[in-house]
């Protein structure tokens, strides 16, 4: 059996987490890889300021049909407490696992090196993204951070 049908067996995980702006629902998909090296839980499948019914229903279809259980999320949980504690950098290291296509992937890695507390544009995300041109597609690729007066913010989907 390869390591993905061996993963395809395991349940999702999810956990809530009460920060100073709302509850953060994020689900994980243990035995997958992210695109960062991710413990026990493996890496962040969906994640939200919403119901966890929302989120579960957000996860990306190549996850779904693997039922889910509540879990702990060492990593995630160590990094969300880091982050409300001030350490604006601390969510960089939840690995996520990204889903898309070779633009939408390739934006959220751009996405993904945008240091805490900086503002990039569109502009600045497709030309990272090594697609200056592919601008005007800015919205769908980047449809897991929030956009704001041409500039992006967030990073987790």
């Amino acid at each position: 059996m390869t390591p993905a049908e061996q993963s395809a067996g395991r349940p999702l995980r999810f956990a809530e987490f009460d920060t100073a702006v709302g509850t953060l629902s994020v689900v994980t998909a243990p035995g997958e890889r992210g695109d960062l090296p991710c413990g026990d839980d493996g890496p962040v499948v969906a994640s939200g300021f919403r119901p966890m019914a929302q989120t579960l229903a957000s996860v990306p279809p190549r996850f779904a049909g693997r039922g889910s259980e509540p879990g702990e999320l060492a990593d995630v949980s160590a990094a969300v407490a880091a982050f409300t504690d001030g350490d604006g950098a601390a969510l960089d290291s939840v690995s996520v696992a990204l889903v898309g296509g070779d633009f939408t992937l390739a934006v959220w890695r751009a996405m993904r090196g945008i240091a805490a507390g900086s503002v990039a544009t569109y502009a600045d995300l497709a030309a990272a993204a090594g697609r200056p041109a592919r601008l005007r597609r800015r919205s769908d690729a980047t449809h897991g951070g929030t956009a704001r007066g041409g500039a992006v913010v967030g990073r987790l989907p």
